[in-house]
């Protein structure tokens, strides 16, 4: 996956991992405000035609949630200028947002993704193909953007394509190969492609979640990293599906020590648990190595071998 730079816990959810074991954590900033989003913030989206191929879904929900997490580690007020696209791994075709000629903020534009993604979601909820489209974002102050999703008729090569520095690959997949073996199974150990120290330990408890309600949920958490990213360490999530019958929590651990779970590790760790984990996407090989796994779900997050934070999914 390229980028192109111009939940109280049921007690079956807990995770217990070397007889120690995750319980819901206890929200941490009794001042907590959930985000929203800009004034008037509404998209219009015009979908691609029918005759025109549509996307595998899983292309569509993996690069949906990476993008949105990206632009959220900027400040919400800076403009975004230039382009910063990403590279959906089946399709490889780049999802963009662009600027209208009054420009759009970064919050902005993890806004529009969050709304076209939940627009998305109700359109085609048993995972079939997705329909290209180019989504208008709108606020008080007028048109801000557009979110573009479309195929070109011809690709080009992007020379401004980067990727995840070889070094931290070489990394990621050695310690990988650790925990291969749990992959498979209801419990595992993901490693952060992004940074390596940042560690996700988890288990699946076999009760399904719709696939379009734990994308909404996952794009809901991100506009939280946008809105404070930042500003303070006093991480809390909680963040509701589209139909509000799921949620996704995540808490920080009071720990000592320089380790702490930022608004960034928490942004890192949502990216790792939707890519690795739910949506089973490889980046070593850039390859879904399995069907994604809608279930709930509990997890701790490490940073160094320090527990700084966990949560859950359900």
């Amino acid at each position: 996956m390229n980028l192109t730079s111009a939940l109280s816990i049921p007690g079956l959810l807990q995770l217990t991992q070397n007889s120690s074991t995750i319980s819901p954590a206890r929200p941490l900033n009794v001042t907590y405000l959930d985000p929203v989003p800009p004034p008037g913030l509404r998209v219009v989206i015009e979908w691609a035609p029918a005759d025109e191929p549509p996307f595998d879904y899983r292309d569509v929900w993996l690069a949906l949630v990476l993008y949105q997490s990206f632009l959220a580690g900027f400040g919400k007020n800076a403009q975004l200028s230039g382009g910063y696209r990403i590279t959906m791994p089946i399709s490889r075709t780049k999802m963009s947002v662009f600027g209208g000629y009054r420009g759009i903020q970064f919050g902005e534009a993890v806004w529009g993704i969050f709304q076209t993604g939940s627009e998305i979601a109700r359109r085609y909820p048993n995972l079939s193909p997705v329909l290209g489209l180019t989504s208008m974002i709108y606020s008080t102050a007028g048109y801000r953007g557009k979110l573009t999703m479309r195929r070109p008729s011809t690709l080009a090569i992007d020379t401004n394509e980067t990727s995840t520095p070889v070094a931290t690959h070489m990394t990621v997949t050695m310690r990988r190969n650790i925990s291969r073996a749990f992959e498979y199974g209801d419990s595992g150990i993901e490693i952060s492609v992004d940074d390596p120290n940042l560690e996700i330990q988890y288990q699946f408890s076999g009760h399904p979640i719709p696939g379009g309600q734990m994308l909404t949920a996952f794009l809901r958490s991100v506009t939280h990293c946008s809105e404070y990213m930042g500003h303070t360490n006093d991480v809390h999530i909680t963040a509701f599906s589209s139909d509000f019958f799921f949620r996704l929590q995540m808490d920080k651990m009071q720990v000592s020590g320089p380790n702490q779970l930022s608004w960034h590790y928490a942004s890192l760790a949502l990216r790792t648990l939707w890519m690795q984990i739910v949506m089973k996407y490889d980046e070593p090989t850039k390859t879904f190595i399995d069907q994604p796994r809608f279930e709930s779900l509990s997890y701790k997050i490490e940073y160094k071998e320090v527990r700084i934070g966990q949560g859950w999914i359900g």
